[in-house]
């Protein structure tokens, strides 16, 4: 309390809370204090790119089990609640790449913080790398997210897209799914239906009278259970 400025390391829907607690969160901190400057020290979630759930939940953060899709999830609440709230002097995401910390034994790989953007190798850009991408570039951006979960044993799916564009058209198997536009960056459809076997996921996203494409190929197959 001695500093002219004050950051905090907040981990709403992963240590502690819900992602939807930031808003509340953020605004406790500045009345608390309201003449200082507060910023955000770390915030994040972890995320293994080899695990994936449809109906996402929030885990267990010392679990095996870090699906890639709540970090997406920890990520959206956490800038959408930040980026509205100019009395933070700094946002700092944690972290950029998965890292080793000896004494760690969560996620898919012991030893590992696995809260980057990016993996360890510096190989593999996560999903929530493009969820600020979309938000902090302003070169054309369409991604598809959940684009690792290729095995699928459900028939209908949402499907999530990032961009910065005007407008995205979602197509499965060519045809069309409809068009979105989107203040957030986030485009989603639910219930998606696939075909068995191979599913081609195509967005295509217009900005300024031009077009910008990604596509992914998903695999369908009933559960046995």
């Amino acid at each position: 309390a001695v500093t002219d400025v004050m950051a905090f390391n907040r981990y709403y829907g992963w240590y502690n809370g819900k992602p939807t607690d930031w808003p509340e969160a953020l605004d406790t901190l500045h009345q608390d204090w309201p003449n200082r400057g507060i910023g955000i020290s770390e915030f994040g979630a972890g995320a293994s790119i080899n695990q994936h759930e449809i109906s996402t939940k929030q885990p267990n953060p010392t679990s095996h089990w870090h699906p890639e899709e709540w970090q997406d999830v920890a990520h959206e609440q956490a800038w959408l609640a930040m980026k509205t709230r100019p009395a933070l002097w700094c946002e700092l995401v944690w972290n950029m790449f998965d890292f080793a910390v000896g004494q760690r034994d969560e996620g898919d790989v012991p030893g590992r913080n696995d809260k980057g953007l990016v993996t360890y190798d510096r190989k593999v850009k996560k999903d929530a790398f493009y969820w600020y991408k979309a938000n902090w570039t302003d070169a054309p951006l369409v991604y598809i997210t959940s684009r690792r979960f290729t095995e699928r044993t459900e028939a209908k799916t949402p499907v999530k897209i990032y961009s910065n564009c005007d407008a995205v058209e979602l197509k499965m198997n060519g045809k069309s799914q409809g068009t979105m536009r989107s203040m957030d960056h986030i485009f989603r459809w639910d219930n998606v239906a696939l075909a068995t076997g191979q599913n081609r996921v195509e967005a295509i996203g217009s900005k300024s009278g031009k077009t910008f494409t990604d596509a992914c190929t998903w695999e369908y197959k009933a559960s046995e259970k």
